[in-house]
C-alpha cells in the first residue's frame, strides 16, 4: 500500500474503541490495489495448472515478506551464473535451495541442462517448474530418495538468518562428495557457517538485492568462486 493511501487515513477515536476511515479516494485505491492482486494470485495459480514453464521463467514474481522472500538483483544472478559456468561440467545435478531467482536464471541462460537444475522451495508459487520441490526447513530431511547424495553444486540462500534455520539445511543429505557450495547469506551467520561447514572462505563478491535490502550479504564457498568474476 503507497505511502499516500496510509496518510489519508482519519482516526476517529471514542472511548470504546478505534475506527478508521478512510477518504472515498483511499477506499478507491485500496480496492484497486487489492484487485492487483487478487489478479497476480490468479494468474499464478494458472501458471503452476497450465505448466506454463516459458510464461513463468519471464514473470517478476513478487516479494513475499511474511515468507522472508529478498530476491538478489540481477548483476548477482549473473555473477552466481558465471562461477557456476567456471565449475560446471556436463551431467552435473546443480540444487538452489530457497534461492527461486537464481533457480530461474539458471534455467534461462541455458548453460546447464534444465532438467539437472533443481529447486528446493517452500513457496508453492514455483511448482509451475516440474524441477520445484517443496522444501520446509522445519522439516530438512523430507526430500526425495532419488534427490539424496546426487548434487554436484549447491547454490543456498537460507530464508532467515537464525542459528535455527541454518543449521536445518540439508546440506549434507543433498551433497555429493567433493560438492561445490555457495551460500548467498548476511554478514551475521558467517561465524556459525564457518563452526558449521569448516571448509567454507568468504569471498570478495558482495550479493545484492532487488529492493535494496540494508542487511549486509556475502557470499561463502568452499571453492575459489572470486576467480570466476576477476
Amino acid at each position: 500500500m503507497t505511502h499516500e493511501l496510509m496518510s489519508d487515513l482519519r482516526i476517529r477515536e471514542d472511548s470504546e474503541n478505534s475506527d478508521i476511515i478512510l477518504s472515498e479516494e483511499a477506499q478507491a485505491a485500496l480496492m484497486e490495489f487489492l484487485r492487483e492482486q487478487e489478479t497476480i494470485k490468479t494468474e499464478e495459480e494458472a501458471l503452476v495448472k497450465t505448466k506454463n514453464v516459458e510464461k513463468a521463467l519471464e514473470v517478476d514474481y513478487k516479494e513475499d515478506w511474511n515468507l522472508s522472500q529478498f530476491w538478489t538483483d540481477e548483476p548477482t544472478c549473473e555473477a552466481v551464473e558465471k562461477i557456476v559456468a567456471s565449475i560446471y561440467e556436463p551431467g552435473m545435478k546443480i540444487g538452489c535451495i530457497s534461492s527461486p531467482t537464481c533457480f530461474k536464471h539458471l534455467l534461462k541462460c541455458k548453460q546447464s541442462n534444465p532438467t539437472l537444475v533443481h529447486l528446493f522451495e517452500f513457496d508453492n508459487r514455483f511448482a509451475v517448474f516440474d524441477n520445484f520441490n517443496f522444501w520446509d526447513y522445519n522439516s530438512p530431511l523430507e526430500i526425495p530418495e532419488s534427490h539424496k547424495g546426487s548434487f554436484d553444486i549447491l547454490i543456498i540462500d537460507p530464508p532467515f538468518l537464525s542459528e535455527e534455520c541454518f543449521t536445518s539445511l540439508a546440506i549434507r543429505c543433498l551433497q555429493k562428495e567433493g560438492v561445490k557450495l555457495m551460500f548467498l547469506t548476511g554478514l551475521i551467520m558467517e561465524e556459525l557457517a564457518l563452526q558449521v561447514f569448516k571448509d567454507l572462505k568468504k569471498q570478495k563478491f558482495v550479493p545484492k538485492h532487488k529492493n535494496k535490502l540494508s542487511t549486509p550479504f556475502m557470499l561463502l564457498a568452499n571453492f575459489p568462486a572470486d576467480s570466476a568474476l576477476e
